[in-house]
């Protein structure tokens, strides 16, 4: 559902009103709205566009400080969430601690496979 801030009307050019009145009294509760049916269109004026077209609508508030607020959530539950896989696990995009370069097939590289020693 879109909701819409113009609608199409059709009038003879000195009938053509500078605005619609929209009445919101009766909003409410969360998810009230207004269509195009519920406005008071000037008397030789048609309305073109569909009457139950959404002019406006009540909806949840939510401010810039809670959706942060609810990012900073998310991102704190998915660092827990990784923090808690078994050890020896990998969480995908994390390359296992063994010291080595992961190579396409598995398969260490040739310089690699070769162990230094340390010299005594």
């Amino acid at each position: 559902m879109k909701i819409i801030s113009e609608i199409e009307v059709e009038a003879l050019p000195a009938e053509l009103p500078e605005k619609i009145e929209v009445n919101v009294e009766h909003l409410a509760n969360i998810d009230d709205q207004v269509t195009v049916a519920d406005l008071k269109i000037p008397q030789g004026v048609t309305v073109l566009t569909e009457a139950e077209q959404v002019v406006a609508k009540i909806g949840e508030l939510i401010t810039k400080e809670a959706q942060e607020q609810a990012a900073a959530e998310a991102a704190a539950a998915a660092e827990a969430s990784a923090e808690t896989a078994p050890e020896g696990s990998a969480v995908e995009g994390e390359v296992p601690a063994t010291g080595e370069t992961p190579v396409e097939g598995g398969e260490k590289p040739a310089e690699a496979k070769e162990e230094a020693k340390p010299e005594a």
